[in-house]
Formats: C-alpha cells, sequence, structure tokens
C-alpha cells in the first residue's frame, strides 16, 4: 500500500494493475524509477537514456549491475548502509519486501527536496560491485532458467550442484529404506499366508479323511485356492 501511495500519483506514471504493483518485477521497477527520475529530476545522469529503457536489458547480470549502481548512489545519499541485495531484488518471492524497500527509500529520497549533486559525483567514482553477497541458485533455475547461464552464475554452479546432489542422494536413500521396509513387510505377510495355508489344507485333510471313513465318499479340497482358504 505504501508504495502505491508514493508512487501512483505521480504524473506520467505507467498504468500499472495493483497485481502488479504488489508484486514488482525489475520491469515494473525500472519503469516506477525512470518516470520518478523524469518527474522530479532527482538522480539525473545517474543512468543513462538508455539504460533506463527495459530493451536495453537481456540478462540478469545487466540487471543487477543497475540495482547496484541505484543503491550505492542511495547510500551515498542517505549515508546507511542499505540491507538490500540485487539479486534477491529480482528474484523476489512471496512479499517482494527488498523490491518494496528499494522503490519506497528512492521515493522519499526523492521528496526530500535535497539536491543529488554530490552523491551523484561519489557514485559515479564509485566501482560497480557486481554482487554484495553471492545468490546460490538451484540446479533447476541454472539449468531451465536461461539467466542464470552467465558469468555470474558459473562460480558456484558447482558449489550448487553438489549440494543438491548431496540432498538427492540423501532422499533417495530414505526412499529405499522405506521401500526396502515395505518389501520386508509384504515378505513377512506372504510367509504368514503361506503358513496359514499350509495350516488349513491340513486340517481339510483331516477332514476329507474323516468324511470318507464316515460317507464312503471321497472328498476333495484340490480345487480350494489361497485366497478362497485365507478367507475361511
Amino acid at each position: 500500500e505504501r508504495t502505491k501511495e508514493m508512487y501512483m500519483n505521480e504524473p506520467r506514471m505507467p498504468a500499472l494493475t495493483e497485481s502488479k504493483l504488489r508484486q514488482p518485477s525489475f520491469r515494473i521497477i525500472l519503469k516506477l524509477l525512470s518516470a520518478l527520475i523524469s518527474n522530479s529530476g532527482f538522480a539525473k545522469g545517474l543512468f543513462t537514456d538508455e539504460e533506463l529503457s527495459y530493451q536495453f536489458y537481456d540478462n540478469i547480470e545487466q540487471e543487477a549491475k543497475f540495482l547496484e549502481r541505484l543503491l550505492q548512489f542511495l547510500e551515498h545519499f542517505t549515508r546507511k548502509k542499505l540491507n538490500l541485495e540485487p539479486l534477491s531484488i529480482i528474484k523476489s518471492q512471496g512479499d517482494y519486501k527488498e523490491a518494496h524497500e528499494l522503490l519506497q527509500t528512492f521515493a522519499t529520497c526523492a521528496r526530500s527536496n535535497k539536491s543529488s549533486n554530490e552523491s551523484l559525483k561519489a557514485t559515479k567514482k564509485s566501482p560497480i560491485i557486481e554482487s554484495r553477497k553471492k545468490y546460490k541458485p538451484t540446479v533447476r533455475e541454472i539449468l531451465h532458467n536461461k539467466a542464470f547461464k552467465g558469468e555470474m552464475a558459473r562460480p558456484i554452479m558447482n558449489e550448487v550442484q553438489g549440494k543438491d546432489i548431496e540432498e538427492d542422494i540423501r532422499r533417495l536413500e530414505e526412499e529405499r529404506i522405506e521401500t526396502n521396509a515395505e518389501i520386508n513387510r509384504k515378505n513377512e505377510e506372504i510367509e504368514r499366508l503361506k503358513e496359514r495355508y499350509v495350516e488349513v489344507m491340513r486340517e481339510l485333510d483331516e477332514v476329507s479323511r474323516e468324511g470318507a471313513e464316515n460317507l464312503s465318499v471321497p472328498v476333495s479340497y484340490t480345487h480350494l485356492t489361497l485366497p478362497t482358504i485365507c478367507s475361511v
């Protein structure tokens, strides 16, 4: 709600649905920041017009560099360390907390009526840090999401794969143990049924002999099957 209040009343803001604003992707973040920079003049010159266009970005590394430069600028301006990570903002899930914190911080600074010139100069002199902390994508993300196939993912791919493989091995071992236990239970049940079958056949033989002696008529139970006997 706070992000909506800070941005939706600004002139020339892009038309956005509430759902997109609640879960801002990098594209939405870029649109909002670009419109606010244009309206207020705050942070003007930090990025080129090309860098404020979504068509400029074709991989996650470029998006992360944009956000890192923005965070450096905001830290110079506020003189505070922001506990935000570019990759976490891009890969936001659930409540999109970091994305909203970034948007709200930028809007607050833009409305402070303070000059951003010194912060711009300081930021341009600062080297771009590609990543403040390592975001560790899963093997599935690395293999199926083209955004993770760049240089940023390669140094940690082996480590991530190793951990995922170890987890898969543990899971399969647990499943194997459970399967073996189930097989043992079934085998025990089969043995009990076999024992019951032998007992029933013995009893039937005795009944057959007694009936033959009393009635002088042969009685046969060979047509009975194991399931039939076990139901007796």
